[in-house]
């Protein structure tokens, strides 16, 4: 992976705008959303070399992405994780949740009160986990999210880096 692949041009120019914008409203809100690019570019760099990391790693980036996109786009997003103890240092494919992440985003209508992600990872067995992301939105996709690039991108990344043992479920 590239940085380039990880972290998609429209992101950044997006990124880019919202920083611009928030100069002339909020400095330290602008400050806040520099802080939160920063450590997802410093991340894409770190990580760019190597196909996999630990799910702290991951959950590290979820969550810088998800407080630049509260800034972005001003909204309510809170995020809820739940690991089983021993889970943090477990080897994790490079971006596996983050398109999951992305598809809350993207096609669920967030209710009132905001949109709530959560994400929860439990030992099956000794050796076995399981993850699962769910978000409290309305299905706004108006098409079966079921096949489409986010959870594409999940079960390949899945595949290469697992290819026996890999599962999802939608």
């Amino acid at each position: 992976d590239t940085v380039n692949a990880k972290l998609q041009p429209h992101f950044l120019f997006n990124a880019i705008h919202t920083l611009s914008a928030l100069l002339d409203r909020n400095t330290n809100l602008a400050r806040s959303g520099l802080k939160h690019l920063s450590e997802l570019l410093r991340s894409a760099l770190r990580t760019s070399a190597n196909e996999r990391h630990t799910l702290a790693d991951e959950l590290q980036w979820i969550e810088n992405f998800l407080a630049f996109e509260r800034l972005r786009f001003d909204t309510q997003i809170k995020l809820q994780i739940d690991i089983e103890a021993g889970m943090s240092d477990i080897d994790t494919p490079n971006m596996v949740l983050q398109p999951l992440i992305e598809n809350a985003l993207k096609h669920a209508v967030p209710p009132p009160d905001g949109l709530k992600i959560h994400i929860r990872g439990k030992w099956i067995n000794d050796a076995r986990v399981q993850i699962i992301v769910q978000d409290n939105g309305l299905d706004g996709a108006g098409g079966d999210i079921k096949s489409g690039r986010g959870i594409r991108l999940a079960r390949e990344r899945l595949a290469i880096a697992f290819p026996i043992d890999a599962s999802t479920e939608v």
